[in-house]
């Protein structure tokens, strides 16, 4: 079996980006015709991840169901009906949907600056550790990469209110050095998105 069919990616965007004032995941990205979740998925199906899952809030459920985005055919949207019960709930219910036997890509829709060959090395050490995760300058950064081992014991936390890095922090981790350093980005609010894209034009 290719080692691609036993890896998958959820992608969190059930949050209400309240900050931003719009769904993040549908942001433009840069001046590129894309979206961020369409710069995120592509990413993933040029490094040959073709299981996707974009866990969302029913807002983004009801726009995405309306709206022609071009996200690979194999991505899968599911609704997490509790966005309010936060990321690790969201995580639950990605995990619900694809089961715990895959090793699985973590991926926030508030960061779209992940390309193939990060994820490709990533995979490559997958074995090394129970989570890989990309570093620059001895920074963590995004995504993660967890073991079925550690995607068993998220499903079987019983707590909605735990904090994810805290959680991943109890399993032994491997680093992966990055040049890239928008590994380390997250996109809140206008003020972050101006500053990585230059381009405040998009936000009105």
């Amino acid at each position: 079996m290719d080692i691609q069919e036993r890896i998958c990616c959820i992608i969190l965007s059930a949050g209400n980006s309240g900050r931003m004032g719009m769904h993040k995941a549908l942001l433009p990205f840069g001046q590129e015709k894309m979206t961020f979740i369409e710069k995120i998925t592509a990413s993933y199906q040029q490094a040959g991840i073709e299981k996707q899952i974009v866990v969302v809030n029913k807002s983004l459920h009801n726009f995405l169901e309306f709206t022609q985005l071009s996200l690979p055919s194999e991505v899968e949207i599911v609704m997490n009906p509790y966005p309010e019960n936060g990321r690790f709930f969201s995580l639950q219910a990605g995990l619900r949907y694809v089961g715990a036997e895959s090793f699985v890509f973590i991926q926030n829709a508030d960061n779209p600056f992940t390309e193939p060959e990060l994820l490709i090395k990533m995979i490559e050490n997958r074995t090394k550790a129970g989570v890989i995760i990309p570093c620059h300058c001895g920074k963590a950064g995004h995504p993660v990469l967890i073991n079925p081992f550690i995607c068993r014991s998220i499903l079987s936390c019983n707590n909605p209110d735990t904090r994810l890095d805290y959680f991943l922090r109890d399993f032994p981790s491997f680093f992966i050095e990055s040049d890239n350093n928008r590994i380390l980005v997250n996109i809140n609010s206008p003020a972050d998105y101006r500053r990585e894209f230059e381009r405040s034009i998009y936000l009105r």
